[in-house]
């Protein structure tokens, strides 16, 4: 690229958003990344105006791509009421910053005042999802275990038993539900908010909607958390009777802010069934319990393989490791899935293998009874 950060934040010093002062100066401006397929800017808007999200973006994405002959894709958060500006002079929150500051005080020009500041305790925010009945998170503590796959499966096999179902992708760093559910189609924006894309019956929302398929995520914990809370709090979520959130591995920032923003219903933690990925698997079980999230039961991928000559199941990666962790932990095992090409190929194709192979649906629906029994008890 021929130009940098400090070029870009320039030029964006010198874009006048909305007849008013630029994003920077208005204290919107969150981060600037500047990637090799183009250049990303996020901005926090103040709420009250539904529409500003898009008129600022479409300001910013054409002038500033004007300027800087590349792809600028600009990401908006919409502020909660009670998150305050800070009164910078001209900093759009729509005071007039003369003798009254807007924020209805009767002190004198210069007085120090603040606003009302969000709580510095995560767990007093207001949940988010309030319209859906049961959040279930879908989680591994070892990435490569199948989690998207069976997370994908099993949002269609709860929409083919006539439920309101929703799939959440909260993989900000690898996002694979475009794939999975064979859906790059861009999401559309409605008053500021997204759209999530209907497929398979299942509606469903994901990072990777809204950014090229090779683009590299390369984001601090602060940026992941803020982009899960968007494509939770700022998608036109409908009332759904399941959310299935395809959970990124391990034990980090994204699993500690669905565990405090939204009111969930569980966690089904899957593993493969080694000694390998069990080690991972229980340190899942266990940051979900810390957190006062139950957990619903485990799932054991790739049990087994049958060969096409003998018609025999070879164990792979060791036989019932899930099975006998479930027993240890006191939990249910859900369901054991055998490793087999059609649900690779499936996936490869965004052809969810429930759809069109009998043998796995059965798998699934048998998955969703349990859980059934166990959400709605």
């Amino acid at each position: 690229m021929s130009f940098n950060r400090e070029q870009i934040l320039d030029w964006i010093q010198n874009i006048g958003l909305d007849q008013g002062a630029d994003a920077h100066r208005r204290g919107w401006l969150r981060e600037i990344d500047l990637r090799d397929d183009g250049v990303f800017v996020y901005l926090e808007v103040p709420a009250g105006d539904a529409d500003l999200p898009r008129r600022v973006t479409e300001q910013l994405r054409q002038q500033l791509g004007a300027k800087a002959n590349a792809r600028v894709e600009v990401l908006v958060r919409i502020a909660r009421a009670e998150e305050a500006c800070g009164c910078g002079d001209d900093c759009g929150c729509e005071s007039d910053h003369d003798d009254d500051c807007g924020c209805g005080s009767d002190h004198d020009h210069g007085h120090a005042h603040s606003h009302a500041q969000p709580t510095d305790d995560p767990n007093e925010m207001p949940k988010l999802l309030g319209q859906v009945k049961h959040v279930i998170a879908v989680a591994s503590g070892k990435g490569g275990v199948g989690k998207s796959a069976i997370a994908a499966n099993l949002a269609i096999s709860l929409a083919r038993e006539g439920y309101r179902t929703g799939l959440l992708d909260a993989d900000i760093y690898g996002p694979s539900m475009p794939l999975l559910m064979g859906s790059r189609q861009r999401p559309q924006v409605q008053n500021g908010k997204l759209m999530p894309l209907e497929t398979k019956g299942v509606l469903s929302m994901s990072l990777g909607y809204l950014i090229e398929p090779d683009s590299a995520m390369i984001w601090r914990g602060p940026m992941v958390m803020s982009a899960l809370t968007q494509l939770m709090q700022d998608v036109v979520w409908p009332e759904l009777d399941f959310l299935v959130v395809d959970m990124p591995p391990g034990t980090g920032d994204a699993q500690l802010t669905m565990a405090q923003r939204v009111q969930m219903a569980g966690a089904i933690v899957v593993s493969t069934p080694q000694e390998m990925a069990l080690e991972d698997a229980r340190k899942a079980i266990n940051m979900f319990r810390k957190v006062n999230v139950p957990v619903l039961g485990l799932v054991e991928n790739m049990s087994w393989f049958r060969c096409d000559n003998c018609d025999k199941r070879h164990y792979l990666f060791g036989e019932n490791g899930v099975k006998r962790e479930a027993e240890v932990q006191q939990l249910e095992l859900l369901a054991q899935l055998p490793l087999l090409p059609v649900i690779r190929e499936s996936g490869d194709q965004g052809d969810p293998v429930v759809l069109h192979n009998e043998e796995v649906a059965e798998i699934f629906r048998g998955m969703v009874d349990k859980l059934l029994a166990k959400v709605e008890a």
